[in-house]
């Protein structure tokens, strides 16, 4: 009799514990379907091998993950499929989660981040592509903030990408700007100075006022005739070459200016002279024109040197060639 009551008790446990795990799977079947899919796993881990609990867990994985990645949130999405291993497409949700990421990056203005992330990707879809938009724009938001030399730089490694050129031209001439900014006493411009044959040499480097260039200013003074001659070379933003020159001769009763000549050197070859186009007055009582114009070739090739070395230990990245000095 008593073995009797105890089989049928076991029977009744055996009935509650089958009917409360199929009533927990039916709950977590629910929550699973309504997209709570976080309330759901905990509930199919506990069933442990009742019916398909197990596979559920991995149902309810994979929709955890991809409704984190629907929402964006594509590293907590990338963690899961990772754990999910080969379950279905995980492998290929994980590389699209990265991509996803670097796009989000990209959108925030993170180039940096985002192109490391492209980079990773390889060739997967047009992240190739992706890499050099984020270049250019990293390029574009330090022109934007002011950081003219790094836009530049990175501009120049673009090379025909997009409008990079222009940019880099334009960068170019902004750090230019910025170490020989307009002044308006030529004084306070003077870079350098020097003696050439008899004459001292003074030049000035300053922006144009209306900044579309360089002025380029040489100032020469011979002690033994008492004469001052200035020279205004101007490289122009949009890559000519101008130059003015203004004589004037200083005796000791009185004042001879010898004319406002205008020339146009026709070749800037480093070790060759200026091929002067001259018009203008030349009468001088100490007939010195063809010594001025020797000095001033002297001293164009010593202006030329001294700016090169100046954009070599700046590390400008830039040439003479580059703003419009094309021989050189």
């Amino acid at each position: 009799m008593k073995r009797k009551i105890f089989l049928i008790a076991m029977a009744c446990a055996v009935l509650t514990l089958s009917g409360c795990k199929s009533s927990d799977y039916k709950k977590a079947s629910e929550l699973m379907n309504s997209g709570s899919y976080e309330e759901a796993i905990p509930i199919f881990e506990e069933l442990g091998d009742y019916k398909d609990s197990a596979d559920m867990i991995n149902v309810c994985k994979y929709g955890q993950a991809a409704a984190l990645y629907d929402g964006k949130q594509f590293d907590n999405a990338k963690i899961i499929f990772e754990e999910l291993g080969d379950y279905q497409d995980s492998a290929d949700r994980v590389t699209a989660c990265k991509y996803g990421k670097a796009a989000a990056l990209y959108d925030d203005k993170q180039f940096d981040s985002a192109q490391a992330v492209f980079e990773e990707l390889g060739d997967y879809k047009d992240s190739a592509d992706k890499v050099k938009e984020c270049k250019y724009g990293a390029a574009v938001s330090l022109y934007d903030s002011g950081d003219f030399k790094t836009a530049y730089a990175k501009f120049k490694l673009l090379e025909d990408y997009e409008d990079s050129e222009k940019y880099a031209e334009n960068a170019m001439w902004e750090i230019l700007y910025e170490y020989y900014p307009y002044v308006e006493d030529v004084n306070d411009s003077i870079v350098h100075s020097e003696t050439i044959q008899d004459y001292s040499v003074e030049f000035s480097i300053r922006s144009t006022q209306e900044r579309d260039g360089l002025e380029i200013k040489i100032i020469l003074t011979s002690s033994n005739t008492v004469q001052t001659t200035g020279m205004n070379i101007y490289a122009k933003k949009d890559n000519a070459i101008a130059a003015a020159i203004c004589i004037m001769t200083f005796g000791s009763n009185d004042v001879t200016m010898l004319g406002n000549t205008s020339f146009k050197p026709s070749k800037y070859n480093k070790n060759d002279n200026f091929e002067w186009e001259i018009s203008g007055n030349y009468s001088s009582k100490n007939n010195n024109t063809s010594l001025v114009k020797n000095v001033f070739d002297s001293s164009f090739a010593s202006i030329m040197d001294y700016l090169e070395k100046e954009f070599d230990n700046n590390g400008l990245g830039f040439t003479l060639a580059d703003i419009g000095f094309t021989n050189y």
